[in-house]
């Protein structure tokens, strides 16, 4: 056994070094990692809880977490998937972890110029957001609803600070702006369940709406495409705030001719949304009138 890993897995044994073991974990070979998954998945969150009163080991668990879930995304371990998704469901506990890692994620994003350590938190966003909400109805649970209100304003701080990025003019913060477009839509069908969905719509249309004009045109209407395919789509109250956005920016690219096959895509799949048995519309009269 790695003695890097050993050493995180024994964290107790001497907290001197507690900082040099997180950061050495990132070097251990992914193999061995994934090996001991759950026991390193508790180490992380216990380091977590154990020190809720202090930051001081908050942003690197938060990196750890962020290269582990790097590591399931990654094809030669992706048969370890089931096991994440049933470590979160029924072993995860960490009833705070919720506000730690929405902080670290948020300053993480305020200070997009550092961009590979934000690039690589944006490709993990689905498992940071499982993690947060698993988190959050734990800590529901346990307490009723308190917090509440705290909770809903560090997501709409969360948002604001991911908007305000968008709207940033610099070329260093490309790859960044598309990996948000990309696997922001990952989390809905799970923030949902902790957040107003009405809310939640509101959120992604602001933050379609801070994409520049003219840049990112094609992942931001592949973004739009996997908000059609989530769970807010199929909700009238949802899709009635998210469709005049929509039907603005098909408008704006289809006059302009500009990405015609991902504008044909997302019609098609509004339009297969709205015809389903299953979904009242009447967006569909809605649509053939602005278009």
């Amino acid at each position: 056994q790695n003695v890097d890993l050993l050493g995180l897995l024994k964290w107790r044994s001497n907290t001197n070094i507690l900082q040099q073991n997180l950061r050495q974990l990132m070097k251990v070979d992914g193999g061995e990692v994934v090996k001991f998954l759950q026991d390193t998945l508790d180490a992380l969150f216990n380091i977590m809880m154990e020190n809720s009163e202090s930051e001081t080991f908050d942003t690197l668990v938060f990196d750890a977490l962020v290269f582990i879930i790097g590591l399931i995304a990654d094809r030669k371990f992706q048969h370890f998937n089931p096991v994440l998704e049933t470590y979160i469901k029924k072993h995860f506990s960490a009833t705070l972890a919720y506000t730690k890692l929405t902080k670290v994620l948020r300053t993480y994003v305020d200070n997009a110029g550092v961009t590979d350590q934000l690039f690589k938190a944006m490709r993990s966003l689905e498992y940071i957001f499982k993690f947060i909400v698993r988190s959050r109805i734990l800590f529901n649970q346990l307490y009723e609803n308190k917090g509440e209100a705290d909770f809903r304003e560090s997501l709409l701080q969360l948002f604001k600070s991911i908007n305000e990025m968008m709207n940033i003019a610099s070329d260093q913060t490309v790859t960044v702006k598309g990996a948000a477009l990309k696997y922001l839509p990952t989390i809905v069908n799970d923030v949902k369940l902790v957040f107003d969905p009405k809310e939640l719509s509101k959120l992604f249309t602001d933050f379609i709406l801070n994409v520049p004009v003219g840049r990112l045109t094609i992942q931001k209407l592949y973004c739009l495409i996997e908000i059609v395919h989530s769970d807010l789509f199929t909700q009238h109250d949802c899709r009635e705030i998210l469709m005049p956005m929509m039907t603005d920016q098909l408008k704006y690219h289809l006059e302009r001719q500009e990405d015609l096959d991902a504008c044909c895509r997302l019609l098609s799949n509004i339009l297969e949304v709205l015809y389903r048995k299953d979904v009242v519309s009447n967006h569909c009269i809605y649509l053939t009138l602005t278009l």
